[in-house]
């Protein structure tokens, strides 16, 4: 491992593979240290050791993605920056039903609202262009930037971009474990989403940590019970055909045209 520091930053969207690169990927990687997603904040501790060597933090920052770059720039002017993205579309769908795994009980329209913008999530915040443009402005080296699409189409190619844009080599056996997409059918999403509907969750019942900690717990492990009694439910009981309606399915489709043209810069700038 060389004396000389190095440092990046894998600021992740949720829905992008992201748990697979930590759990797998990351940690092997070759003559990199790499610090798992609990120990991101630890980096700003790396400034007081007098560090050496490649070190590789990774989390998921969402919203907060522009937000962090910034931060980070401004304590490692030189860091490098990992992002994956992926479609506006096809994320915020991903996105939607794993709101639903968390105990969302609001619909698609609810989530993300194009034609008034009154959604959890806002339309300016999926202008990926912006995104990148604000990342180049936040270090001296380029950040490297790629698609889901292409992990999907060629994960070897992939792989290679990443290890040479980290200066390093990977175990070649850690590539025997592809990406598992551990994910929950229509009939349990509509379900759980009627469930959370019934019985609402919230973040905090009491004012002793530990008494909200072991409630979340509880929550958790009641949604999976749920969740698995609904896969053996007959669908004729199940009145919705689909998680989304019909028109939320066709706003699906104005969303990506939405954002065609972001989408467009963001393959040619990701492009192998």
């Amino acid at each position: 491992m060389s004396d000389q520091f190095q440092i990046f930053f894998h600021l992740g969207y949720s829905k992008v593979a992201s748990t697979w690169f930590q759990r797998i990927v990351f940690p092997a990687l070759k003559g990199v240290i790499f610090h798992k997603k609990h120990h991101f904040k630890h980096h700003k501790q790396l400034l007081n050791h007098n560090p050496a060597g490649t070190h590789l933090f990774s989390t998921e920052k969402d919203k907060r993605i522009i937000q962090a770059a910034e931060e980070i720039g401004k304590l490692y002017p030189d860091a490098g920056f990992i992002v994956f993205l992926r479609r506006q579309d096809d994320w915020l769908l991903s996105r939607y039903k794993y709101r639903i795994r968390k105990h969302g009980r609001e619909s698609f329209g609810e989530f993300f609202d194009l034609e008034n913008d009154q959604g959890l999530w806002k339309k300016e915040t999926l202008y990926y262009r912006k995104v990148i443009e604000e990342f180049e402005k936040s270090s001296s080296r380029k950040p490297l930037f790629m698609t889901y699409d292409q992990l999907r189409e060629n994960p070897g190619i992939f792989i290679k971009q990443l290890t040479d844009y980290l200066q390093t080599s990977i175990n070649p056996n850690a590539m025997t474990r592809h990406p598992r997409n551990v994910s929950f059918s229509e009939k349990q999403l509509i379900i759980l989403r009627k469930w959370n509907r019934l019985f609402p969750y919230r973040n905090e019942i009491s004012r002793v940590k530990m008494v909200n900690k072991m409630h979340q717990k509880f929550r958790d492990l009641l949604l999976h019970i749920v969740a698995a009694l609904a896969s053996g439910m007959p669908k004729g009981l199940v009145k919705e055909k689909s998680l989304l309606s019909d028109e939320e399915l066709k706003s699906l489709k104005k969303i990506r045209e939405f954002y065609r043209e972001d989408w467009e810069f963001c393959e040619k700038y990701a492009a192998f």
